[in-house]
């Protein structure tokens, strides 16, 4: 676990999912900004509200230091990505905003499966990213049960110098889908850093905008008042 900006990142390493890949100092990270919170679940896979503020670095503490090309990889819900096309906005990146680049369909075996290959010129991501490692998140009760697998789509944002933080902000993602990230040496796509599996962020329900939740307290409080006033009429 780690705090970051005031809000504890919790993720559970109790349950191991099949996952093979592991943190080291050479992987990923992600903590989640303000205003976003990050929760515990039943995964080792951190659950975000939605829409999500979020920043990625190397080390637990995010301090270490690499540079190369930022790419941020999509899973989304195959039972959700019809239309998708969401873009995404980040500081501290080469490029910003990014529109996703669809990589095909990823409903069995492990991610580098999918990235690694001559349609979409990856290499070095390694066997560690089995599809169980994401899905068991993205099916947990009150996220998408349905899902059966992702497409998958890829950002590219371009050069970033670490430990400056690149910070990513979402839209309204869909419900269920897993944000996990890569690097490679600048200018190619071969991989040299990415997210353990434990280091996945799990998108949860959208939630209410700020003024949103204004107007329910004020209505809750002039109920409240409302009600006391007939009370005290009564009496």
């Amino acid at each position: 676990m780690k705090f970051q900006r005031g809000f504890f990142l919790s993720i559970s390493m109790l349950f191991v999912m099949g996952a093979v890949s592991v943190a080291t100092a050479d992987n990923l990270h992600v903590a989640c900004v303000l205003p976003t919170t990050c929760s515990a679940n039943p995964t080792d896979i951190t659950l975000s509200n939605n829409p999500a503020t979020f920043e990625i670095g190397l080390n637990g503490d995010l301090s270490g230091t690499g540079s190369g090309d930022f790419y941020l990889i999509a899973l989304v819900p195959n039972n959700e990505a019809a239309g998708f096309s969401e873009s995404i906005s980040a500081t501290n990146t080469g490029f910003s905003p990014v529109a996703p680049i669809d990589a095909g369909a990823f409903t069995s075996g492990k991610l580098n499966d999918l990235l690694d290959n001559a349609s979409n010129g990856f290499s070095g991501l390694g066997n560690g990213h089995p599809l169980s490692s994401y899905l068991d998140a993205t099916q947990i009760a009150g996220v998408d049960p349905s899902a059966t697998g992702y497409e998958v789509f890829t950002y590219n944002f371009g050069l970033v110098n670490l430990p400056t933080l690149p910070v990513f902000t979402t839209g309204i993602s869909p419900v269920g889908t897993v944000f996990t990230s890569l690097m490679t040496t600048t200018g190619t796509k071969d991989v040299i850093f990415d997210s353990p599996n434990s280091e996945g962020l799990l998108v949860g329900s959208a939630v209410p905008e700020p003024r949103f939740n204004s107007l329910l307290l004020f209505a809750g409080i002039m109920t409240v008042a409302l009600v006391y006033r007939r009370k005290s009429r009564s009496a």
